[in-house]
């Protein structure tokens, strides 16, 4: 559906809605495909654009504005193309956001080349801010199965009595000040309840990408006046924001990541067993109900009672929404505790590489498949596998031809997603998520190399120089795994039959001597830590057995065999719990 609309400019920061020094940080993750197990950074914020302190409360051109009145100390001086001819009326599509305009006597603009398109304010003291809508484009490298969806690019700049400003600057950042582009959208929010104003169908607001508004769209809910699922993306921006007692407070913090569902057949939601856990159920008004052992920036303990409005939701392991009128979010278990589940790959050449989980007792086996790339690939070799907090189950992919690996995530299903570049001259064989820096870091063992490496969760890629590849004292195989131990200062490290501690001083990026713990009868390959213990379990890939490490400290019996039972060329390197 289009209407005809008046433009505004949606601030919206913080939970008042009001800039912080006039710029709003943002966060770095931008729109992704929509696809089976959508994970996402949350953002506390509405939108985030650099011109908070040139209009008190967001206005850009209102139907008061485009009168000649002034609103809040601003008047619009002009709102006209490029060639200096007025625009009368404005039109969003609902489905792909695309803003056509008209100018008098009627004639319309639409297109990549009816842009620039600029708007001129003046505030009582003389100064005066030009923004302008600089291009329409579509962002190419992004599926969107719902169809086309249009971005814009936004400039600005101000004359506070000595001219134009040499230089324009970007509307939308992110936190790291880069430009970023924006949607926009049908209608209008209040920012210090979260609500969108009702009945506000000549309002346009711009959202800028990695903020709520936007995101919401992108991820699939496009839906704002037309059809039946307007409401999906209100519930949707209170899921993001973390509202939810449906009041405008967020309740969330940077860097949080949420996975998201529904039963509109928009966006599936796939577990792992055991990793993820139901946060809420959302509507338009907040969540209709709650996990409060899960929820984000609130600590388990003191939530016996807050939220008091909202109940409790029934069986939080189950992802799928109890009905077709709510969405789903969904939060890593290990954020507020310890996954029970033990996964496990194998690869056999010219096959691919097998995915496996049980529960950490080993009692039961289960073999998920085959890992697959994005285009059904089934020859993929994955090793150094690890559980990390915001994403799940992660591990390298080895490319032995050219001796490189690369930081992939693998979905419930088994399917890889890429997340880092090629580290070329390393073949990881094994890793560890480690305490250091906010377990944002994963120490990897290069077995070509002989090194101990560290790689960012977060983006699969080296860290600064400051924090390069350690030599180890000794060589290693070809495989081998570890575990950073609970004091954060030493590994375990397998590797055939040999168990090994490795000291390391992390802070001053020296590793100490290899001290050999036990000879063991087993070929072993993959460690990982018990969830409930100091205890270790490993995988011996020649005799298809998980066995726990129990008499590491001189005692005479040095394992004991989980599971005894396991079809051959099953088992390989194994994550566990982080530590």
């Amino acid at each position: 559906m289009c209407a005809a609309m008046t433009l505004t400019l949606a601030l919206g920061c913080g939970d008042d809605g009001q800039g912080e020094e006039g710029v709003c940080a943002g966060l770095e993750e931008e729109g992704e495909e929509e696809e089976p197990r959508l994970k996402h950074d949350n953002s506390s914020r509405f939108t985030n654009i650099q011109i908070g302190e040139f209009f008190p409360n967001g206005l850009m051109l209102s139907s008061a504005l485009l009168a000649g009145e002034t609103v809040n100390g601003v008047r619009l001086v002009g709102a006209e193309t490029v060639m200096g001819m007025p625009v009368t009326a404005v039109f969003i599509d609902d489905q792909s956001k695309e803003l056509r305009y008209e100018t008098a006597g009627g004639v319309p603009h639409f297109g990549p080349m009816a842009f620039p398109l600029v708007l001129t304010y003046e505030r009582d003291d003389g100064t005066r801010a030009r923004v302008a809508i600089e291009e329409q484009f579509e962002i190419t490298d992004i599926k969107y199965d719902q169809g086309p969806l249009f971005h814009y690019a936004f400039v600005w700049e101000v004359d506070d009595g000595g001219g134009w400003s040499p230089e324009r600057t970007d509307l939308c950042v992110d936190g790291e000040g880069d430009e970023v582009e924006a949607l926009l959208l049908n209608g209008s929010w209040d920012f210090s309840t979260g609500q969108r104003a009702a009945d506000d169908e000549f309002e346009v607001t711009l959202a800028c990408r990695e903020a709520a508004l936007a995101k919401c769209v992108e991820w699939a809910y496009r839906e704002i006046d037309s059809g039946d699922l307007g409401w999906a993306h209100q519930a949707c921006v209170r899921m993001v924001r973390a509202d939810y007692a449906g009041d405008g407070a967020t309740n969330t913090f940077s860097g949080a990541r949420i996975y998201v569902g529904d039963e509109l057949g928009l966006s599936e939601q796939d577990s792992y067993p055991g990793w993820l856990v139901k946060e809420a159920e959302w509507n338009a008004d907040g969540a209709t109900c709650i996990n409060r052992e899960a929820l984000r920036n609130i600590d388990p303990d003191s939530c016996d009672d807050c939220f008091p409005g909202v109940p409790d939701c029934a069986n939080t392991d189950n992802l799928d929404a109890s009905s077709t009128d709510v969405i789903v979010s969904a939060v890593s278990r290990t954020a507020f505790g310890d996954t029970h589940m033990l996964y496990g790959v194998q690869y056999e050449e010219g096959v691919g590489t097998r995915l496996f989980y049980s529960e950490q007792d080993g009692a039961e086996l289960f073999e998920i498949g085959l890992i697959t790339d994005t285009e059904g690939n089934t020859g993929v070799e994955i090793d150094g596998i690890f559980q990390s907090d915001f994403d799940g189950l992660a591990g390298f992919e080895i490319d032995r031809a050219n001796e490189r690996s690369r930081m992939v995530h693998i979905t419930g299903t088994g399917q890889l997603e890429i997340e880092g570049d090629w580290i070329e001259g390393h073949l990881m064989r094994g890793a560890a998520v480690s305490d250091d820096f906010n377990r944002h870091l994963v120490w990897t063992l290069s077995a070509n190399t002989d090194q101990l490496c560290p790689i960012w969760v977060a983006d699969g890629n080296f860290p600064p120089a400051a924090l390069p590849c350690l030599k180890l004292p000794q060589p290693i195989s070809d495989h081998v795994d570890l575990v950073e131990n609970s004091d954060a200062r030493d590994f375990t490290i397998v590797d055939g039959g040999t168990v090994w501690r490795l000291d390391a001083d992390i802070d001053n990026l020296v590793l100490g001597e290899m001290e050999r713990l036990a000879d063991t009868p087993h070929t072993l390959v993959g460690l990982a830590r018990r969830v409930d213990s100091e205890l270790l379990v490993a995988s011996d890939a020649d005799e298809d057995k998980v066995v726990e490490l129990t008499g590491l400290m001189g005692c005479s019996e040095s394992t004991r065999v989980l599971l005894p039972e396991i079809s051959p060329g099953v088992l390989g390197d194994l994550a566990g719990s982080p530590p």
